[in-house]
């Protein structure tokens, strides 16, 4: 699991992958489970036909209309989200107790305001288990949801991302129509020139991934050890 750097959509995204490796990607967000709730008449949702608009009252809906909506897939991405979102809170008390001595006054301030979005996904695409964006002052986590082993380990790894140094820097280059973008996370580093005439991104590069990359499992594997011996064990083996 890696950082996504702010950069252009052919750029600035890094992705776990299951071999361990990062593929560039764009993330996608997924809806939220809607629960219309009351039990009623055995009758179907009672709506009013007007032209092209049609009237729905919320309280005459049904149990019926509850099966429609939780399908084995959503029951199981609600799940998912709740695991995720359970994990990343459970790994971020663990930092904060270990290494927050050591966490800039900044970064600390930012990890207590929490993260901008957090989405179990169904899909992130061939190989990918996780996904860390971060770009200017807001962050999210995307993890695959592929089975609860993976989707533990890929929100911790992706939790210590989110815990290490996180700076954007931008430096105006009027007399070239825009500016650069200097993006850190942990010891990545990466930037790019965005052109305000076009929008478009130039001159990538990337520095410190591997590195990066190597200290995040290793941390990550740590913490799966401080749950269980055998959960640190099989993400060793991985």
């Amino acid at each position: 699991m890696s950082e996504i750097s702010g950069g252009s959509d052919s750029m600035d995204m890094s992705i776990e992958t299951e071999t361990g490796g990062t593929e560039t990607g764009v993330s996608v967000e997924t809806g939220g489970h809607m629960d219309l709730g009351a039990e009623t008449s055995s009758q179907s949702v009672e709506g009013l036909v007007s032209g092209d608009e049609v009237s729905i009252n919320p309280a005459e809906t049904t149990h019926g209309m509850n099966q429609i909506l939780e399908t084995p897939d959503t029951l199981e991405m609600a799940h998912a989200q709740a695991q995720v979102e359970s994990v990343h809170h459970s790994a971020l008390e663990s930092i904060l107790e270990h290494n927050g001595a050591y966490i800039s006054e900044q970064d600390y301030a930012r990890i207590e305001a929490g993260i901008t979005s957090i989405k179990a996904m169904d899909n992130l695409g061939h190989g990918k288990t996780g996904g860390y964006h971060f770009d200017s002052k807001n962050s999210s986590i995307r993890v695959a949801s592929l089975n609860e082993t993976q989707r533990e380990r890929s929100a911790i790894h992706e939790t210590h991302h989110f815990a290490s140094l996180n700076r954007e820097i931008i430096v105006p280059m009027p007399d070239k129509g825009g500016y650069m973008v200097h993006n850190t996370v942990g010891t990545r580093q990466s930037s790019w020139f965005h052109s305000t005439r076009t929008g478009e991104n130039s001159g990538y590069s990337e520095r410190g991934r591997g590195l990066n990359e190597g200290i995040t499992t290793m941390l990550t594997n740590r913490q799966l050890t401080e749950i269980s011996t055998e959960k640190g064990k099989e993400a060793e083996q991985q």
